[in-house]
């Protein structure tokens, strides 16, 4: 049995750009000025990091308690394919959509926030 993949869209946003065109422009003439030296990374100076500068989507009241920079940044990204996205639903139908995001540090403010309050509470 074969079992097919299709990967008909794709959205991004990271510290290259808000977009496929701009992301892929900066990426191939090695452009590294999306990376930034901040403090609070390291316990003896600072490191650097790729941080996305752009303005992110609000979370809407109705997933409120979903609320965090990821699932802004997947927001965002996911509104790339918006098109694509209802294209497939009306096609294939809402439970064989998939989508798929990927992140470096994917909920780590809300893990720090987390570990900060169980320290207070022990």
């Amino acid at each position: 049995m074969s079992l097919r993949c299709y990967l008909p869209a794709m959205g991004l946003i990271n510290a290259l750009g808000a977009d496929r065109e701009s992301i892929a422009v900066r990426l191939f003439a090695g452009d590294g000025s999306g990376m930034r030296s901040e403090g609070g990374w390291l316990l003896d100076g600072e490191a650097f990091v790729g941080r996305v500068t752009e303005e992110l989507p609000t979370i809407p009241r109705r997933l409120a308690m979903h609320r965090s920079r990821n699932n802004a940044l997947l927001l965002a990204a996911l509104s790339q394919i918006d098109k694509e996205v209802e294209n497939a639903i009306g096609r294939y139908g809402r439970t064989r959509i998939g989508v798929v995001l990927g992140s470096s540090t994917s909920g780590i403010e809300e893990g720090e926030i987390a570990v900060a309050a169980h320290a207070r509470e022990n």
